[in-house]
């Protein structure tokens, strides 16, 4: 009986020990530390600068296209809209740190669960969802990672970094390229907003070309490809009405 609790023991503490999230299978352990947003490399830094995307999203076989806008203000929140192809503003929003403004929305994106799924979803693009400096348990992979003949361990090279964190808004696992110096995937926790961000980059770019978002068990998925940049600010924001400010729920 004796020999069978130790062996079980023995199992629980083996499991537990090597629980590395999936984003980070195959990198070294580095323990909990302090780090910064600036560690994730963000983007979507420069206040008065819009960036255009394309945006196809797909919830359950229905899928909408348009134009995705993003623009940060200068108190740090981040105004975003999603127009269609036809016209139609799907919805216009102003993503701040503690809450999430609605200047504009169709009725049928008012649905609880997909206005979750939106704040969550536009909260992590924006960088919105972690506080400016956080406690993480952190991973990093180098170049002779695994292999100490590849070359010494003080010239290896970071090739890239993760990000474990948890607070009031959810689990995320945050993966970065050191080399490049960009965010390269994110992982949402959720038992149904689950989510993965995965981004790719133009060569020289800071700010990602194509971004998709997949919700495995909401079965919905956004993805946005970046536009040509406007000459100009053609619309004049102080012109928009405020109709509410929503606080969000907790998930």
């Amino acid at each position: 009986m004796k020999r069978k609790t130790g062996l079980i023991l023995c199992t629980l503490v083996t499991l537990l020990s090597g629980c590395t999230p999936d984003l980070f299978k195959g990198m070294e352990s580095t323990g909990k530390q302090s780090a910064t947003i600036d560690n994730l490399h963000p983007y979507y830094s420069t206040t008065g600068q819009t960036t255009l995307y394309s945006i196809e999203m797909n919830v359950r076989g229905n899928t909408m296209n348009g134009v995705l806008s993003v623009l940060p203000e200068p108190d740090g929140s981040v105004r975003t809209a999603f127009t269609t192809v036809f016209g139609f503003t799907l919805f216009d929003l102003n993503i701040g740190k503690d809450s999430m403004q609605v200047y504009e929305c169709l009725p049928q994106m008012k649905s609880k669960l997909l206005r979750k799924m939106l704040e969550k979803d536009l909260r992590i693009l924006f960088f919105k969802n972690i506080s400016s400096s956080f406690l993480a348990k952190t991973y990093k992979l180098t170049y002779n990672n695994g292999s100490s003949t590849i070359m010494s361990e003080k010239d290896a090279v970071i090739l890239s970094k993760g990000y474990y964190i948890k607070n009031n808004y959810g689990k995320f696992q945050y993966k970065t390229d050191e080399v490049e110096q960009h965010i390269s995937q994110i992982h949402s926790k959720g038992k149904i907003l689950q989510a993965d961000f995965t981004y790719t980059y133009a060569e020289g770019s800071d700010i990602p070309t194509k971004i998709k978002i997949n919700h495995p068990v909401m079965k919905a998925s956004l993805q946005l490809e970046q536009m040509a940049q406007p000459d100009s600010e053609k619309e004049s924001r102080d012109e928009i009405p405020e109709d509410s400010t929503y606080i969000p729920e907790g998930e």
